[in-house]
């Protein structure tokens, strides 16, 4: 391996650092001005819960969660377990 007599980074390397950090935080700031100035107040308009909307939304809820959510919950132990198995056997000793 290739080394320095020293383990200090050279001068122009802590300068390049400084002077890409400035330049995030400038293009940073950029971005969030020309965002905020290009929305400003808006806002998402929310849909109302109430009646057909929320029943059918509902309805899809209990009909997915109820049947598959048993199943769901088995697998999850069983890959959480399938997963602290292969860590255990990659390990080295």
């Amino acid at each position: 391996m290739v080394r320095r007599s020293d383990d200090r980074p050279h001068r122009s390397v802590q300068l390049g650092g400084r002077l890409q950090h400035s330049v995030a935080v400038v293009l940073f700031g950029l971005l969030a001005y020309v965002v905020l100035d290009a929305y400003g107040d808006d806002t998402l308009a929310e849909a109302p819960l109430t009646g057909a909307n929320n029943e059918a939304t509902v309805d899809i809820a209990d009909r997915v969660l109820f049947q598959y959510l048993a199943p769901f919950f088995g697998m999850t132990f069983v890959l959480l377990a399938a997963a602290i198995g292969a860590i255990v056997l990659a390990r080295k000793d």
